[in-house]
């Protein structure tokens, strides 16, 4: 007497989500944010009129990361964009800040 054992075998894939699971929330902030939109708007208003390295844009970035990490002065907002620089969320050059 011979008997035959069958097994199936599930396959599981990965589905994209595009709810941004795993990624940080300022990095989910700013893929929200149109940048070439912000340079316009700053540009039409005139704002980086006297600019020498810290346009609008990434003015908005070192702001939006300090009020997210809640620190409480410049001086915080610079080492703490300095020790994350290396994962680049942010896309702006750290010679800037």
């Amino acid at each position: 007497m011979v008997y035959f054992v069958v097994t199936t075998q599930t396959k599981y894939t990965v589905s994209k989500n595009i709810h941004f699971t795993g990624q940080p929330l300022f990095t989910q902030l700013l893929s929200l944010a149109d940048k070439q939109e912000i340079v316009n708007i700053s540009r039409r208003g005139g704002f980086d009129r006297y600019v020498k390295k810290l346009d609008g844009y990434s003015h908005l970035v070192v702001m939006l990361y300090g009020v997210l990490m809640r620190y409480d002065s410049l001086r915080e907002i610079v080492i703490g964009m300095l020790s994350e620089a290396h994962t680049s969320h942010s896309n702006i050059s750290m010679a800037k800040v």
